[in-house]
This record gives C-alpha cells, structure tokens and sequence, in this order.
C-alpha cells in the first residue's frame, strides 16, 4: 500500500540521516582529536627544540647555502646555528658539496663511492655525521687495508628526476659505487599531488580526517607514478654501468609508528601533515603513509632484477 511505501521511505531516509550524522560527529571529534595532536606536537618541539629549530640547517636547506635553491650550493659555504647547548655546522667543499675536499680525478687505487639523494643524504648535525660519512668510516673500520672514500653529492629537497636531468654529472667524478637513497620527496610531493589530481573524487575522501584515518590509500592507483621512480633510478644504473660503477639503491626508511611512544605518535603524524601535506591531499594519517611507502620499497625491490641492487634499509631499521 502507498502507507508501507511511504514508511518504507522514511525509514530509509532516517537510515542514511543516521549515518550522515555519525559521520559528521565522528569527523568533528577527530578533528578536535588533531587539534589536541598538534598542541601535544608544539610541546614535544619546545622540548626537543633539534627536531624543529634546527631543521633546516642540518638538511642543508637554509637560504645562505644556496646558489640555486633545491638544484646547487654555494661553493665553500659555511653555516652555523646553535640551539640549546648544541652548535650545528653545514659547510660545502670547493665544489659546492656537503663533504670534504676532493679531487675529481680519482687516484689510483682508490674506491671510491658516491652517494646521491636529498635531505636524508646531507643531513646531519655536523658533515662527520651524515650518513655518508658515517659509512666511510664504517668501511674503513671493517676493511683497513682498503683505500676508500665516500663522497656526498647530496642536494636538499631533489627528487629522482634529478639526476637524469643533469645528466648523471657525479659520474664526472669516476665513482666505482653509487649509492642513492631517495624516495619520500618523490612520493610525497610529486606522485601524491599526480594521484589527487588524477583520481580527485577519491582524495577527495581523504580530506576527512574521519576516513583519512579509516582507509589505507589505494595502492594500485600509484603505480604508475612508482614506476616513474624506478625508470629514474634504473637510468642511474644505466649511465653507472656505461662508467664501469655499480648503483645501489636504498630502500627508504621512516619510523615505524606502532614502536614509538605516545608523544612521538603526535609529533610524527602532526608532522607529517604540516611539512608534507597539501590542499588537495593533506595526509592526516601517519599510519597510511608509512603503508604506503613500504608500497614504494617493495616496488623499489621487485625492480631490482633492473640492474640496480637494493640495499635493505628500511628493512634492516626495524630490527
């Protein structure tokens, strides 16, 4: 009868009223959620003030370095910031990189090994602790009887892209090893704003922070962007194998979320979301994120048969 029809359709409507009210309340009280978040993150920084205030000059991005931002240094630049009771020093050589003076003539004997990438590759408090550095002594402890360096050619802030574009110019300097460890500013802000513009309705859900917390990304949809990546890095190959180096490639490590503390959570996911987020995809979930870049490594690895060789990383900085 047309009366079971009509409470039929009411019932319906309260049925989706229902859910478009739940859903409204759950979005209002995760955003009151991330505003807690964020003051909880204001307070690990004004603890912990090297996580923030010092950024910018351990990942050598602070203006008086740069020649051309995010494509060169200065040449023999030198910049120092104290905060706390800790003084942090970047200075580039002659040739404008992050590392001791080097000739680009190789000697004879020498194993030499470059290693290339962005921030995580010329960050440090001092240039003895970058990680290149930091490996050179490593396998100097491990293999005293070798002649070997290890040159950072990193620049702050470069994507894969990079080093195609500028004709793979490290290999200028005769490296017989070339190590990239690169990935997140790909990701982030190249392949995550393609896929936002490429799929629009569907990141457009994830700038609710209730489904944004609810829903890992759809992995699949960044597979074509992925492999731009692993192209980049297998031309890197390429062009080292033509040089007589071999190229290893570093899966990208990030902290795993599940190990940290509390106050860590807040921090990391508070910034995540300001450092590396957009308008079009304001990535509000840590969790999704580091789902999704261990997506990217295991791209990274399945492509290995490509030439390169991939060094565990991310892998070996869970155990």
């Amino acid at each position: 009868s047309r009366f079971k029809i009509l409470r039929r359709a009411g019932n319906v409507y309260l049925f989706f009223m229902g859910i478009v009210i739940l859903a409204l309340a759950g979005e209002i009280a995760c955003r009151l959620l991330l505003a807690r978040k964020v003051a909880g993150a204001e307070a690990f920084r004004v603890r912990h003030p090297h996580a923030y205030d010092a950024r910018t000059l351990m990942e050598a991005w602070t203006d008086s370095l740069w020649a051309q931002p995010w494509e060169e240094y200065k040449k023999s630049a030198r910049a120092v910031m104290s905060v706390g009771d800790q003084e942090y020093v970047v200075e580039t050589n002659s040739l404008g990189y992050r590392t001791r003076e080097f000739s680009p003539r190789k000697a004879s004997g020498v194993v030499r090994v470059i290693c290339i990438g962005g921030s995580t590759t010329v960050q440090g408090q001092t240039n003895a602790t970058t990680y290149p550095a930091l490996l050179e002594a490593m396998l100097r402890e491990r293999h005293p009887s070798w002649s070997v360096e290890v040159l950072n050619l990193g620049i702050s802030g470069v994507q894969s892209e990079y080093w195609p574009r500028k004709r793979y110019s490290f290999l200028d300097f005769e490296p017989d090893v070339v190590v990239q460890y690169e990935g997140v500013n790909d990701l982030l802000h190249t392949h995550m704003r393609r896929w936002a513009r490429d799929h629009p309705y569907v990141a457009a859900l994830y700038r609710s922070v209730l489904f944004a917390s609810l829903a890992p990304y759809p992995h699949h949809q960044f597979d074509e962007h992925i492999r731009g990546t692993v192209e980049n890095m297998v031309g890197v190959t390429t062009a080292s194998a033509k040089a007589g180096a071999a190229h290893v490639v570093g899966t990208f490590a990030a902290p795993d979320i599940s190990r940290a503390s509390a106050e860590v959570r807040r921090y990391l996911e508070v910034n995540l979301m300001e450092q590396w987020g957009s308008r079009r995809s304001p990535l509000y979930s840590y969790t999704s994120y580091y789902a999704l870049l261990q997506y990217f490594n295991e791209a990274l690895a399945s492509h290995a048969s490509s030439g390169y060789r991939i060094a565990p990383v991310a892998e070996r900085l869970k155990e």
